[in-house]
Formats: C-alpha cells, structure tokens, sequence
C-alpha cells in the first residue's frame, strides 16, 4: 500500500500549465495517507529516494499550492514527521549522496531538531562538498543560498572560512553571509576586506562596504573602518548610496530562505529584490522597520555626522544627507 501511495505522488501531470487546486487536494491527500501509515511508509519513501527522480514545482504559484517546493522535499519533511531511527537512517543516507541544496538545508534543519548537533559533522561535511562542486565549475546553476544558511546557523569558528572561499563567485552572498553571522564572527572578514590594497577593483566590492555599514550599528570596530576609509577617500561613489542607506537601517538579507520565514519587511512597497545571473545569487534589500525608536535614529545620525565629517565626497555628501533627512524625521 505505501509503495502504491508513493507511486501515486509521483504520478502528478505537471509541465501543462498551472496545477489546480483540486490535483494539489488530492495529491496532499495522498501525502496526508502516507504519513499516517507512520514507520511502514518510511521504506517506501526510502525506495523513491533512491532513484533519484523527482517533480519540482517550479512556479511560484504552484508551490503555495502544494505547500512544497518539490516531492522529494515533501516526502523527506512527512518522513521527519513519522521520525524514529529508520527515519533518521534514511535522512542520513540521503545526506550523503545529494547535492541538492535544498535536500541538505531540509535534512539538516530535521536532523538537529531532532537530537541537536549529534549528526553536526556529517550535515558540514555534505554541505562542504556541495560547495565544493559548485565551486569547481561543475555545477548546474542551483541556487547555492540554502547551503549558505546551513553554513550561517550550523558552521561555527569554521563558516568565516568556508564563506570567504566562494568570494570570487558569489561576490554579492559571500559579504551577505559574512555580515549575517552569529555573534559578529564575519565582522573581521569584512574590515579585512575593506582595507585591502586591492579590494576597489574587485567584484563585490559595494556590497563589502555595505555589509560593513549594515554592521555598523552593533560593532563599533565596523564603523571605525568605514570612517577610515571615508577619510582616506577609499570609498567610490557608487557605493555611497548602499552604505547610506545601511546606516538608516536597510538590510540585505539572502532571498527564499529554506531554514526560517522570509522578513515581514519584504512584503512592503518599497522591498525589493535581485537576481544576479552570475553564480544565480538572489537576495533582498530590505527596508528599516517601522518600529525603530528615537534613540536608535539617534544613534545612526551620530554615524550619519562622522561620516559626513569624515569626507567630502559629492556622492557622498548627499547620499548621507538624505539618510540624515531620514532619521530626523523617525527621531521626532
């Protein structure tokens, strides 16, 4: 029975326009039936996952509607929900042969609810080679985000390191990623950047400096190097509207995450989001929040002076102006 509800899943008719609400009931039905046949479905869902087939919903339509994003990662998060060893046997085997970022988020996120950090080493280790491949130039273009949230949550002393390696390619992910670490642990990385000798001719420059920005209003040190090198005149002009606009407390966050909810914030007007085809990088510019209080504006027009104070820069001089128009209005 549960090798013919599986057969069954995979049986969809997709590729022929949107799926309708009644295909996605009863195939959630289906779903719904094999998960209830509890520790007796997780062989079957083990003998799917082996033949490596799968049906992505790809439209974003589709995806709300079947409330996954592809079965392998419907069957993957019913059989986290069935749980017990075999369960977990079979997320670890599966973790050992993808490279599916998303598979390795899921079964990562699955495995440290269930008993946190006990399968830490091998969730790094699939992780890393993913990365790997993808870095050499054998990749097939998936977004590679995922595995970079895994790093963020999961890495440790170590995902400075990891990060800092896929720079030359994810140019605009790898200084994201650095400034979104736990604790500050990417702070380091970025100022390093910032005053390298060759860092102005190299990509992701913009982003670095933002990143260093967006840092700025909870390490010190991260604004110390940015005035620094506002005063030096290292700073280009095309980068003077993103760290402005960092500094009144716009962010830049990874786009479609696949271990936590997307920002509220990016459902506002003036939310936006990019895609870069190189490396398929996609991440969001998110806007301040509404609930930021006088004394944070305060704080950031304290920035918003040094900065000013610090270069004469025209792009400068009135990106920092606008922001400080801003964050006076927030302060009253």
């Amino acid at each position: 029975m549960t090798r013919q509800l599986v057969t069954s899943l995979s049986q969809l008719d997709v590729g022929h326009g949107p799926l309708t609400p009644e295909q996605a009931g009863a195939w959630k039905q289906t779903m719904q039936q094999l998960g209830e046949q509890k520790q007796a479905a997780v062989p079957a869902i083990r003998e799917f996952l082996e033949k490596n087939m799968d049906i992505s919903f790809d439209a974003e339509g589709d995806r709300k509607l079947m409330g996954a994003r592809s079965l392998r990662l419907a069957l993957l998060d019913t059989m986290n929900t069935i749980g017990g060893p075999e369960a977990t046997d079979v997320s670890l085997q599966v973790l050992q042969t993808t490279a599916d970022p998303l598979e390795i988020a899921m079964i990562t996120r699955n495995l440290e609810q269930s008993d946190p950090s006990k399968y830490r080493d091998a969730e790094l280790s699939a992780v890393r080679e993913a990365l790997n491949v993808a870095a050499s130039g054998q990749w097939d273009g998936r977004d590679i985000g995922p595995l970079l949230e895994t790093l963020k949550q999961f890495g440790g002393p170590d995902a400075v390191n990891d990060v800092q390696k896929l720079g030359k390619t994810w140019f605009d992910y790898a200084p994201i990623v650095l400034g979104a670490l736990p604790d500050g642990a990417g702070v380091p990385a970025l100022i390093q950047w910032a005053k390298s000798p060759e860092a102005s001719g190299m990509s992701g420059n913009e982003i670095y400096l933002r990143m260093l920005a967006q840092s700025s209003a909870q390490y010190p040190d991260a604004f110390s190097t940015l005035a620094e090198q506002a005063a030096a005149n290292r700073i280009p002009a095309s980068a003077w509207a993103g760290i402005a606009a960092a500094i009144a407390g716009s962010t830049l966050e990874l786009a479609d995450p696949a271990l936590g909810a997307v920002s509220p914030l990016a459902a506002r007007s003036d939310a936006r989001r990019y895609h870069i085809a190189v490396g398929n990088q996609n991440f969001l510019d998110l806007p301040p929040p509404e609930d930021m209080s006088a004394a944070q504006a305060a704080d950031r027009l304290q920035m918003v002076d040094k900065l000013l104070a610090s270069t004469s820069n025209p792009a400068a001089v009135q990106a920092l102006q606008n922001t400080k128009a801003l964050l006076q209005a927030r302060g009253r």
